[in-house]
């Protein structure tokens, strides 16, 4: 068994840093995410999808949930052939009936979710006393047939400690490879996810991944917040779909752990967009020209200040290059653009214009409240040299 020491885990005697570790993407957006209002993917979306997260290096894609997977043939048939099989997980409620579906799949982790909170237990008549006899048989049932199993712990934001700690004595003793703790109801802020996290990781001797909802808005934040505190693998989602506000989305974390935190997922960034564009159309839920790392907007530059930072370096006014994601910056023109901007986007449309000129073109813009696009720029240019003459 693996045992924590600090910051660094202990395997038959060698130390390894945490520091340097990978951050793995666990992503679940054929599974939690098809559970968002309105969504539902064919089989051929699924392979689709699928292919895309094997692209751009996911870990482990959560292919469905045990009970349903089985009637998806041609989905299934794909997954059983992919020679990837042993990266696809599948979730499971903690009974037998749905453990054997799983492992009649022959494909990779057997995910048990089982409830850890007095809230939920109580309102769904359980014990914690049988949530450790239950996982318990299903452990032993899973290890005479297979090795990789993981155990989630739902709600366990509102769960009570000393539960978790019985449970995480339980887990250790079968050497669990993977406990993953969901925020489920989307309460946690950064602060009570790093307690928590740092809770879990001294005394569980596995993995711990963390599954966050976005229902205050800050599953991005938190996915950080957990791996500052001991976790070494995220729970996302493709653009943040999911039930209610939705679940950590796969674009943001990637990127803010490894820009952000300057730690290795193994994701390949450029293929974002490609992927989120892709889950969009899918899924005909629009991407928001605003939203973080793939909305239309967020390379897109207008204002005067911020355009002529951006002619100094590219980073003046950008956390990272847009390449860095696949992207490429733009400046447009617009109520809050300076010449500089006016020169800049002209200049890429091989016209030379004077500042002079960029000047009256402004003025006459903002004097008439007229909106400016690349549509009519160049009628633009036209109509104020003929005032200014």
């Amino acid at each position: 068994m693996r045992q924590w020491k600090g910051m660094h885990w202990q395997r038959n005697g060698l130390h390894v840093n945490m520091a340097v570790r990978i951050i793995y993407i666990n992503d679940t957006t054929l599974r939690d995410g098809e559970q968002a209002p309105g969504v539902s993917f064919s089989e051929l979306e699924k392979i689709q999808i699928t292919e895309e997260l094997l692209q751009i290096g996911v870990h482990e894609i959560e292919v469905g949930i045990a009970q349903t997977l089985i009637w998806e043939k041609r989905f299934l048939t794909y997954l059983q052939r992919s020679e990837y099989r042993d990266r696809y997980g599948i979730w499971c409620r903690a009974n037998r009936e749905d453990i054997e579906k799983a492992l009649s799949l022959g494909l990779g982790t057997i995910h048990i979710s089982v409830p850890v909170s007095d809230f939920q237990l109580g309102h769904m008549g359980y014990s914690p006393q049988w949530v450790l006899d239950t996982l318990e048989k299903c452990i032993e049932f899973v290890y005479q047939h297979a090795d990789q199993i993981s155990i989630g712990a739902q709600d366990a934001t509102r769960g009570n400690r000393a539960f978790l700690l019985e449970m995480m004595s339980l887990l250790n003793s079968y050497n669990v490879s993977r406990l993953r703790f969901s925020d489920t109801v989307g309460i946690g802020i950064p602060s009570s996810i790093a307690s928590l996290a740092n809770f879990l990781s001294h005394h569980f001797c596995g993995e711990l991944d963390f599954h966050g909802h976005n229902d205050l808005g800050m599953a991005t934040a938190n996915c950080v917040s957990a791996v500052e505190n001991g976790v070494t693998q995220l729970s996302t989602t493709v653009n943040g779909i999911g039930e209610r506000a939705g679940n950590a989305p796969l674009e943001q974390v990637a990127v803010a752990v490894a820009m952000g935190m300057e730690r290795d997922t193994h994701i390949r960034l450029p293929g974002l967009q490609h992927l989120c564009e892709a889950v969009s159309m899918i899924t005909e839920r629009p991407i928001a020209p605003d939203k973080p790392i793939v909305g239309a907007n967020v390379f897109t530059h207008e204002s005067g200040v911020h355009c002529h930072g951006q002619t100094k370096h590219s980073l003046m006014y950008q956390p990272f290059s847009a390449e860095t994601v696949g992207r490429t910056s733009k400046m447009v023109i617009g109520k809050h653009s300076g010449s500089t901007t006016v020169r800049e986007v002209f200049a890429q449309m091989g016209v030379d214009v004077s500042r002079t000129t960029a000047r009256n073109l402004l003025k006459h813009a903002h004097t008439n409240a007229m909106k400016i696009d690349t549509s009519n720029l160049l009628s633009l240019l036209t109509t104020s040299a003929h005032q200014n003459n």
